[in-house]
């Protein structure tokens, strides 16, 4: 029995030796908690696990809970195990844990930049318009020195206004409405709306009394200036007067009156000869 006792203060001795400080936190990642102290059977005490703010850290792990004394008979206190710091710092089971750093905030967007409009379309050329055929009696203009206005009082206008000279209408008729030669000479000019290339011109007059007592034709080229043809051309009229001349390119003709004669000068129809427009 004292042998017995003996070795048993001997191992106690031991153990009490090798055993570490209990007031001493172990280090670790977190603190391992250091081993239960074999006194009174109590368990260590947890390590309290701190772990540093920083980005979303981790809480180190909580120390664990003494061994057991294998010597002693005192139930095993097992310290509370740390948990691992949860995400965004939450406090673990048995070990407080230092909230990490809240996560800053993404810069806001910049809004896009706004689109430019598209520069407005331009619109289509138009396409070009046919050549105008000079020849066609629509596109002429007939122009007299002589307007009758009394003396054509209560006719109808089928009877004096110049148009009727180039509708193309026999019963129509242009007429001056006075003596011929009784103010001086009377002219018409025939002129087209771009140039034609002539080779005559026919003047009607229905009413045997009514053509030209005397005439001289001209031409221009510019449709303004007027000259003479090569020879020049003169003559005594009569109710289809048919005048010819060498081909000629011109933008207007013109047909005077020289002579004196105490009726009417009156045109049914003008018309042109051999007309060709470029």
């Amino acid at each position: 029995m004292k042998y017995g006792a003996a070795l048993g203060a001997v191992g106690v001795v031991a153990l009490l030796a090798c055993a570490p400080d209990p007031t001493k936190k172990a280090n670790g990642g977190g603190g391992t908690g250091g081993l239960a102290a074999i006194m009174e059977g109590d368990g260590g005490d947890g390590g309290t696990s701190t772990s540093a703010g920083g980005d979303t850290g981790q809480g180190g792990s909580a120390g664990s809970g003494g061994d057991a004394s294998s010597g002693g008979g005192g139930s095993t206190d097992t310290g509370g195990v740390g948990g691992v710091a949860a995400t965004g710092g939450s406090t673990g089971s048995g070990g407080t844990a230092t909230g990490g750093s809240s996560a800053t905030g993404g810069s806001s967007a910049t809004g896009g930049v706004t689109g430019t409009g598209g520069s407005p379309a331009t619109g289509g050329t138009g396409g070009t318009a046919p050549p105008i055929n000079a020849c066609d009696r629509t596109t002429w203009t007939f122009t007299p020195s002589v307007v009758c206005t009394t003396a054509c009082k209560g006719m109808t206008a089928a009877n004096y206004l110049p148009s009727n000279a180039i509708d193309g209408d026999v019963n129509t008729r242009y007429t001056t409405g006075m003596s011929q030669g009784s103010k001086g000479p009377e002219n018409v000019v025939l002129a087209f709306a771009g140039p034609v290339t002539l080779s005559g011109i026919s003047l009607y007059a229905k009413a045997t009394t009514d053509p030209p007592n005397m005439y001289r034709v001209d031409y221009s080229v510019d449709g303004t200036t007027f000259q003479d043809f090569t020879p020049p051309i003169t003559g005594a009229g009569m109710t289809t007067l048919i005048v010819s001349f060498p081909k000629t390119q011109m933008r207007a003709i013109r047909v005077t009156q020289t002579g004196t004669w105490p009726h009417w000068w009156s045109i049914n129809e003008f018309t042109v000869v051999g007309c060709t427009s470029p």
